[in-house]
């Protein structure tokens, strides 16, 4: 009797840390952004908190091959020299989704600082053409 016990008061504690831990981690927010061949990202902004995770989902409306990259301004020219090395296109990277024409991908990223950041493709001649726009996060 008394082992009966004990093994139902050690399952009440895990149960209540258990629903003390999921009602701390709040779900990532899911944002959605449609990439069209006219070189656009919709929506263009997007407002986050800082410390929050974001998941976007990343659908690529044309018929041509997009990216969602996300990063500071020197991250993005970074990553556009990157892709212009051969063999450097269609693949994913840790704050990147390469995503194909009618396709879709999700990426999860948190936002530690405040500060503006942009979102842009780096196919071969979409991020010089303004595929880009902006997440601030405050």
């Amino acid at each position: 009797m008394r082992s009966r016990i004990l093994v139902l008061f050690v399952a009440l504690i895990l149960a209540a840390v258990g629903a003390a831990c999921s009602a701390g981690g709040a779900a990532p927010r899911t944002l959605a952004v449609v990439m069209h061949d006219d070189m656009t990202f919709e929506p263009a902004t997007f407002t986050v908190k800082k410390g929050e995770t974001v998941r976007f989902d990343v659908h690529n409306a044309g018929e041509i091959a997009h990216e969602f990259f996300v990063g500071t301004e020197i991250e993005q020219d970074d990553h556009e020299a990157e892709m212009r090395q051969p063999m450097a296109a269609g693949h994913d990277h840790p704050t990147g989704v390469h995503v194909d024409a009618g396709k879709s991908k999700t990426l999860a990223v948190t936002f530690s600082s405040a500060g503006s950041f942009l979102m842009g493709c780096h196919e071969p001649g979409h991020y010089a053409a303004g595929m880009k726009g902006t997440i601030v996060v405050e």
